[in-house]
This record gives structure tokens, C-alpha cells and sequence, in this order.
């Protein structure tokens, strides 16, 4: 299992919102501009998660993928492993979304429930198993830990499970 030592001090949480405060002083708030500085962190995150381990994720910007239906759709980010398994995807929206409102049209086109982060610049959502794991104000430091902690120390059941025989086959 893999754990994120990010702590609520850590320089990338600083700098993520140090990038937003940028951009609202220029009175940017369009979805690519602020997507740009959480990705940064995802990918800060990743290398976190990485260190020491041989198997590497990588977040993948605009991964495209195909729904249990047949249709293809293009999340904001998934983290891939060496193997290319999906480990969780990421959706960014700007303060002008109702995030909740874009939850649930990404949910009608088919997007997966497994591991799934929904972000906007004030506000996260994270839907692991189907269900919402966690809804917080990311505006504040130790409720964005929380949420990128959850998101990347999630381990769907069938990992567990595989995990588990390789133990007991050893």
C-alpha cells in the first residue's frame, strides 16, 4: 500500500495556493488556468508516492479511456501505473462550476466510481467505491492533505485482494 507523507507545511501545498492567489489577482479564473497549478501538485504528490518504490505511477494529463458502455471519455488526469492500471482519475472544474452539477454529468457519461477526485479551486470531492468519500473546503491546507492523502492511499479491493495471495503464496 502507499502512503503520501505530505504534511500541511509541505512547500507544494504553499506554492499550489501561492499560484491561485496569482491568478485571482489577475482575475483568472477559467478551469485551464487553475487546473494547471493542481496538476503541478498531483504531480509533486506522485513523486512523493514513488519514492523508494519500483513500481511508478504517473499521472497522465487527458487520458483517454473507454466507459464500461463503449464510450470514450477524457478525464482531466488518471494516474497509471507501469502495467498502465488505473489507480484514480482526477476532474478539475473552476469556482464558477456547481461542482456537484458536474459530478453528476461525468457520472451520467459513464466515468468511473472507483477512485475518483473532483476538484475545483475551494472545493474537493472524492468518490472512492461508489460512494463520496470525502467533500471539503481544499482552501484550507489541512482539508487538501486530507483529500490527497484519501486519493492517493485509496487501494480498490481487487489490489488488496491480489496483494493478499502474493503474501500467502510466498
Amino acid at each position: 500500500m502507499r502512503t503520501l507523507p505530505l504534511k500541511v507545511n509541505h512547500k507544494r501545498l504553499a506554492a499550489y495556493h501561492a499560484s491561485l492567489a496569482d491568478f485571482a489577482k489577475l482575475g483568472v479564473k477559467h478551469e485551464t488556468a487553475v487546473r494547471a497549478a493542481f496538476q503541478a501538485l498531483l504531480e509533486d504528490c506522485t513523486a512523493l508516492v514513488n519514492k523508494g518504490r519500483a513500481d511508478k505511477w504517473k499521472l497522465v494529463p487527458e487520458y483517454s479511456l473507454k466507459t464500461r458502455a463503449g464510450a470514450k471519455i477524457t478525464p482531466d488526469g488518471a494516474l497509471l501505473d507501469s502495467f498502465r492500471l488505473l489507480h484514480g482519475l482526477w476532474e478539475a472544474k473552476d469556482t464558477a462550476d456547481d461542482l456537484d452539477k458536474e459530478i453528476t454529468k461525468k457520472f451520467k457519461l459513464g466515468y468511473p466510481r472507483d477512485n475518483i477526485l473532483f476538484q475545483s479551486p475551494t472545493r474537493a470531492v472524492l468518490v472512492q467505491d461508489g460512494e463520496k468519500a470525502l467533500d471539503l473546503d481544499i482552501s484550507k491546507p489541512d482539508h487538501l492533505v486530507t483529500v490527497l492523502k484519501g486519493f492517493f492511499e485509496y487501494q480498490a479491493p481487487a489490489f488488496d485482494e491480489w496483494e493478499k495471495a502474493v503474501a500467502e503464496f510466498k
